[in-house]
């Protein structure tokens, strides 16, 4: 007798038809499991803490009150930065999870399809052949099931996105620029027009002078030329426009091409360099250098040292009041201001020896209330700014001043009352003959209380004046020469915006960003780099004009980003650092992660780079050094024994550090 043989039509008899059954049970399966964790996200997001939002707010008051309060400071940081992660994770989970149910539900009807297509219409009942009951069973719901998981993972993903309570609004403000918004009524390619208000008047009184080295006790500085009154001669033509001092020329070797990659751009990339004061160019005039970008070209500084036993130290001073202004140095000079609530002052110190050469007091705003201080920060944030001429200070309550080198105060200048939550903290730079200061203030770009002005280096008088549509920020402008143009890049929400510095007039804008912007904006491989945490890391085009929001952006990063650390540019790799000491290393071209390092303290100094080797020191003083590479490969870990917020300056064989309390000078 023979016995009737299986349909070969049938998913008993077909492989590939037990194959797509069983391939369905499985996308089954992970599709549950992914609206599982959807679920669990969404119970996560709902169920957060909104009171964290409160104690954040109270911290901070508190931390006002205590500002030498270490572990509230550390407390106040980790629950900020905890805040902000599992708001923007719990979104990214949410979207991301969307689009791995959906690849999961095609797959699953696919695989039905082919099963049900492969079916025959008679089958042989086979003992072993439970699939085809199964399979024939969600071929006929299939509808009703994909409608289901279609809505529920839906839903999931809307109450994550829609979460709203205190710390969700609290993560949300940095969140403007996460997707790189596009507000075509607010953004436009208009240039800005030059404001023409009169300056005000500079401060009024006369100062208190200190006893100290190089000042006689009760010396009394001549009559301050202020901006009501113009001194001949010394103010810009037309008191309009600044006038480019002469430009060096970059050494031989200097101007290092991009190293070819993939092409991130269409067209070959502009040739981006510093703009260097002529005479700066082994000096450290300014925040992060010469250029501004943390690159101290022909030093060759120590790679070790120990602050507690000495080694490497080659003198530690005393700096009279607190600062977490970065140092400068112009020849022998080393220069840093210094404030608290009720005292502004500027300090020389001998590079040679450390001496305390002048100190020289500035007088705070006159009838001004006691300005809000961000918590850990201090009553000079900014770092000062020289010429080998003149140096300049600005303090927290908006007040600048020049002095000779020799200690003399030239002018002041009232910029205030500020409508800052922390104060002013954007340091200052040069361009020929002027002082330009970028002075962001107000909740919103809509306050209309941001501006950006130039200051004759010699009179202090206003040169030119620009509004600027954004919020407050606490980022310092960059100058680039971009091809044939000169260009001063700012950072702050939601714009990067490049202007000419001679004039102020606007070139071209960038929404991209969002929060509250401290990081400084770089350039490097035919691209600006601007950056906040909550929002992007933007390359950009510097060739543009206008809106170059859906124009110009090469690319954009939003993984380890910044909230306080500057980006730093060498050799065709861009280096982040995270307030909690993440570091990440990215190909500069195409914004391809290369490697991340994590370092076991926080961090708010900005790194700087010599001789290939970068330098980056935590807030408890340990500078960790490493290669300029596309793997992290460590040098030294090495302690100062104090802390430091303070970004190093880097002159020949030596680098200049701030502690909290202290100067020091370490090299041979």
């Amino acid at each position: 007798m023979t016995m009737p043989s299986p349909n070969p039509a049938s998913p008993v008899g077909d492989p590939i038809a037990r194959a797509a059954g069983r391939t369905a049970a499985v996308a089954g399966v992970y599709c549950i499991v992914v609206l599982a964790l959807l679920l669990a996200n969404a119970v996560a997001s709902l169920t957060a803490d909104p009171l964290r939002a409160h104690r954040l707010t109270a911290m901070q008051v508190e931390l006002n009150r205590t500002p030498r309060n270490e572990t509230l400071r550390q407390d106040l940081r980790r629950l900020d930065h905890a805040i902000r992660i599992e708001y923007f994770r719990g979104r990214a989970f949410a979207v991301r999870g969307a689009f791995l149910l959906a690849g999961g539900v095609a797959v699953f009807l696919l695989a039905l399809e082919i099963a049900r297509r492969r079916r025959g219409t008679a089958p042989v009942p086979r003992p072993d052949a439970p699939d085809q009951a199964w399979a024939d069973s969600l071929v006929a719901r299939r509808s009703v099931t994909v409608l289901a998981v279609g809505l529920g993972a839906t839903l999931l993903v809307l109450v994550v996105l829609g979460r709203h309570d205190l710390s969700a609004e609290y993560a949300r403000q940095a969140d403007a620029g996460w997707a790189m918004p596009r507000r075509a009524q607010a953004v436009t390619g208009a240039a800005v027009p030059v404001v023409t208000a009169p300056p005000p008047g500079a401060i009024a009184g006369g100062l208190p002078p200190l006893a100290g080295p190089g000042v006689a006790a009760g010396a009394v500085p001549a009559a301050l030329p202020g901006p009501a009154t113009p001194v001949g001669g010394l103010l810009s033509p037309g008191g309009t426009t600044l006038q480019p001092l002469p430009v060096p020329a970059p050494a031989a070797g200097a101007a290092a091409t991009p190293r070819p990659g993939p092409a991130a751009l269409a067209g070959a990339p502009v040739a981006l360099a510093p703009i260097v004061m002529a005479g700066a160019e082994r000096e450290w005039p300014q925040f992060r250098g010469p250029g501004g970008t943390g690159e101290a070209t022909g030093a060759a500084p120590p790679v070790e040292w120990d602050g507690a036993s000495g080694r490497g130290v080659v003198w530690k001073t005393a700096v009279p009041l607190p600062g977490h202004g970065s140092p400068i140095v112009w020849g022998d000079r080393v220069f840093v201001a210094g404030a608290d609530r009720t005292r502004r002052e500027i300090y020389c110190f001998s590079a040679s020896d450390g001496r305390l050469l002048w100190r020289r007091a500035v007088p705070p705003r006159q009838g001004g209330g006691e300005v809000r201080v961000f918590s850990g920060s201090t009553h000079a944030p900014a770092t000062m700014v020289t010429n080998g001429r003149m140096a300049f200070a600005i303090f927290v309550d908006g007040v600048i001043a020049g002095v000779d080198m020799n200690g003399t105060l030239v002018w002041t200048r009232d910029l205030g009352p500020l409508d800052n939550n922390y104060g002013h903290a954007s340091s200052l730079v040069m361009y020929g003959n002027g002082v330009i200061i970028q002075l962001d203030q107000g909740m919103a770009p809509e306050d209309g209380r941001s501006r950006l002005l130039a200051l004759d280096a010699a009179t202090g008088n206003t040169v030119w004046e620009v509004a600027r549509p954004v919020s407050s920020s606490w980022s310092t402008p960059v100058l680039v020469r971009a091809g044939a143009r000169e260009l001063l890049i700012t950072a702050a929400k939601p714009l990067v915006i490049a202007y000419d510095p001679r004039s102020g007039t606007e070139v071209w804008r960038a929404e991209v960003l969002g929060g509250e912007v401290a990081p400084a904006p770089t350039f490097g491989s035919g691209l600006v780099y601007a950056v906040n945490l909550g929002a992007n890391l933007a390359a950009i085009r510097p060739d543009g004009s206008g809106n170059v929001t859906g124009t110009h952006i090469a690319w954009l990063g939003q993984e380890n980003l910044p909230d306080i650390v500057s980006p730093l540019y060498s050799e065709g790799l861009l280096f982040l650092c995270t307030s909690d000491g993440t570091i990440t290393c990215f190909d500069a071209r195409t914004g391809t992660k290369l490697w991340e390092h994590h370092l076991d303290k926080p961090v708010s100094s900005s790194p700087v780079v010599a001789q290939r080797r970068v330098y980056l020191t935590d807030t408890e003083g340990r500078t960790i050094v490493f290669e300029v590479a596309r793997e992290f490969r460590r040098l030294a870990a090495n302690s100062l024994g104090e802390p430091v917020h303070a970004t190093p300056a880097v002159v020949g064989e030596r680098i200049f550090m701030r502690g909290e309390r202290h100067l020091f000078c370490l090299g041979k």
